[in-house]
């Protein structure tokens, strides 16, 4: 990457090396101006998902998503809501399963929300995609929530981001309304949710995920 980008810029120095952190100054960008964004993608359930680098899983689907997308909601109509919707691999589904229903995807990854309004337009569906930390960019009460929380910041594993996710979820879901999770079965999720949610029922099992259907 280092050398690409001596080769592009008008001007490039990288200045020494500190604690594997390292400064460079670029100027004179007109060598970037033809280049096209470096995108990736594939095909699923008979729809196409693309993204660009630096989209979680932009190549592939997700394992999480991929267990999930067998338990998503089907015919309804309301407010479902895909919390932490990566590239769209879920909204896209939720949308042709639902077709009555609105459709909220958010993320706090611009990338990644471009990639899903891109994906829902492509295959001819639609979804309201906002960028946002948590619920932060959805004011409307919700019917249901899709949540594959992440549960990494670099190679640190935290549960701190997943259960923000579920206390904002509980808040903003209607009464009797749905959170549906996947989650690596070794994350303690379960106590969590049974703190914040009436009825919390294990719906599905296998060696690697599990997946919870919390009622409000």
């Amino acid at each position: 990457l280092l050398n690409w980008l001596e080769e592009h810029a008008g001007y490039y120095e990288q200045l020494p090396v500190v604690r594997k952190a390292r400064l460079i100054k670029i100027r004179g960008l007109a060598g970037f101006r033809d280049l096209l964004p470096s995108t990736r993608s594939y095909e699923i359930n008979g729809f196409s998902l693309s993204a660009p680098a630096g989209v979680f899983c932009g190549d592939r689907p997700d394992p999480g998503a991929r267990a999930m997308l067998k338990h998503l909601p089907s015919n309804q109509t309301g407010i479902i809501c895909d919390l932490g919707c990566g590239n769209g691999i879920l909204s896209v589904h939720l949308a042709s399963n639902n077709p009555e229903a609105t459709i909220i995807g958010t993320d706090d990854s611009q990338l990644a929300t471009l990639a899903a309004r891109e994906n829902l337009r492509a295959n001819s569906l639609k979804g309201d995609i906002r960028q946002g930390n948590i619920l932060s960019s959805v004011e409307e009460t919700l019917d249901t929530v899709i949540c594959n929380p992440p549960f990494h910041d670099g190679h640190k594993q935290l549960t701190s981001i997943a259960e923000s996710m579920f206390h904002e979820s509980f808040h903003q879901l209607r009464s009797g309304g749905e959170l549906l999770v996947v989650a690596n079965r070794h994350l303690p999720y379960t106590k969590v949710l049974k703190r914040l949610f009436r009825n919390v029922e294990l719906i599905s099992d296998d060696k690697r995920f599990n997946i919870y259907r919390c009622v409000r």
